[in-house]
């Protein structure tokens, strides 16, 4: 792991006892990633920006229009009803008081004492509750049935992961590009968690399946990264590595994204901001929504209250195409 994961909080902070380490490595990243957003952006321009919001907003509502139905195979069907299945493990990290991702319990579904509700054939192996700094929640099931181990990140719920969201600090990544540096930080220290359940279950499973809801999808994409990266090659018996993410955040560059919709099974709603959270998609709205305003205030000066300027509100600034992250 360390040859492939680079950072973390400078020693300067650590030695001067100014803070924990494990608290620096978390905090540092997300002042830097605040500090150098207000390089960019002044918080003199907040009252325009949020002018141009609504412009934008307002042009999204007026342009939607209905989204032709998409003919389903037997293979993404397939792929459609596992991703419910793991749903379900993604609510129940949540706990008991959110109610499983199905119309209605069934007779399959068991309430566990520890998590919320999932498979009966599931047998839980370890839970880890509670998140720490740069350290979610998470907890590992085996499907006897299907021989699969299911390694189930929490999403944000928080102070702990709000600061781990909020260090979006670009570092490199070791598929090319850039990564979230705290989301990263954090799949290293969650595989390192769930590495013996991993090597017990190494002889008589064939399937590791990692998922996660929101920052839990970051971290689970980061962890089949890591997984594969890592293992070594067991022969002909060579396990099949899996990975579903609903709503996650933006963990690689367009390209790495792109080489990687084989390997990672990504759900995403239209209107989710989280997965367009990005420091560099930010900066792009930010930017966005400062064309739209001062196109707008143009128009009422020149009192052409009719024309609907929507041009200059969805250019896209050159300059933040390399910095933005995708899901």
């Amino acid at each position: 792991l360390p040859q492939l994961v680079q950072g973390g909080a400078p020693e300067l902070f650590v030695e001067a006892r100014l803070v924990s380490p494990l608290l620096a490595d978390a905090v540092l990243p997300a002042v830097k990633v605040l500090g150098s957003f207000f390089e960019r952006v002044s918080p003199q321009t907040l009252p325009k920006a949020l002018l141009g919001l609504n412009l934008l907003a307002s042009a999204d509502c007026h342009d939607k229009g209905c989204v032709a139905a998409t003919q389903v195979d037997e293979e993404l069907a397939a792929l459609l009803r596992d991703a419910q299945r793991y749903m379900r493990l993604c609510t129940a990290a949540y706990g008991k008081q959110l109610k499983p991702a199905s119309p209605s319990p069934s007779s399959h579904i068991k309430e566990s004492s520890e998590l919320g509700y999932m498979e009966k054939e599931f047998k839980v192996l370890k839970t880890v509750k509670k998140s720490s700094w740069l350290h979610p929640a998470h907890y590992v099931v085996y499907d006897t049935e299907r021989r699969e181990v299911i390694v189930a990140v929490r999403g944000t719920l928080s102070v702990e992961d709000v600061v781990t969201d909020l260090g979006a600090e670009e570092v490199d990544f070791f598929l090319g590009g850039k990564a979230h540096g705290n989301i990263l930080r954090s799949a290293c220290n969650v595989l390192r968690s769930v590495e013996p359940e991993l090597e017990r279950l190494a002889p008589e499973a064939v399937t590791v399946t990692f998922t996660g809801h929101s920052l839990g999808g970051g971290v689970a994409a980061y962890l089949a990264l890591l997984f594969d990266e890592l293992r070594l090659p067991q022969g002909d018996d060579e396990v099949e590595v899996r990975c579903f993410t609903f709503g996650a955040p933006g963990i690689c560059s367009l390209e790495v994204a792109r080489s990687l919709r084989d390997r990672i099974f990504a759900v995403c709603n239209a209107d989710d901001l989280v997965p367009h959270l990005s420091f560099g998609h930010i900066v792009e709205l930010h930017g966005c929504a400062m064309a739209a305003a001062a196109e707008a205030l143009e128009r009422i000066e020149h009192g052409d209250l009719r024309r609907r300027g929507t041009a200059a509100a969805t250019s896209e600034p050159a300059s933040q195409s390399d910095t933005k992250l995708f899901p």
